[in-house]
């Protein structure tokens, strides 16, 4: 099982790099349709209690931008992937400054010395 699952990544990755644009929108549906699933789930999951409302919006956000992405599914990837590394950057940015704040602030005593 694992050879043939290996030659199903290999005959994957070539078509993914021979075709760019086409993988682009292939995965671009996949990401509309696992979101007007994950939207619907939403919708019907939603707990009794006062988080009702943040379920219920959720979904339906997940709902529309499911129905959205299909229709440009290139430029819906190209602008998640702008996102994703915004998020990446500010994370860096984030990660460098506790780097350098660690440990400030705090006495020095025999435990931590």
């Amino acid at each position: 099982m694992n050879i043939l699952l290996d030659v199903l990544l290999i005959v994957g990755g070539i078509v993914a790099i021979r075709n760019p644009l086409d993988t682009l929108a292939v995965l671009g549906m996949l990401i509309g349709i696992s979101w007007i699933v994950e939207g619907v789930a939403g919708l019907v999951d939603t707990a009794p209690d006062s988080s009702r409302w943040f379920g219920t919006v959720f979904g339906a956000i997940a709902v529309v931008t499911g129905v959205v992405v299909p229709f440009s599914p290139v430029d819906s990837v190209t602008i998640l992937a702008t996102i994703g590394g915004v998020f990446l950057v500010l994370s860096g940015i984030i990660q460098l400054a506790q780097a350098f704040m660690f440990g400030r602030g705090r006495p020095a005593t025999l435990d931590t010395a």
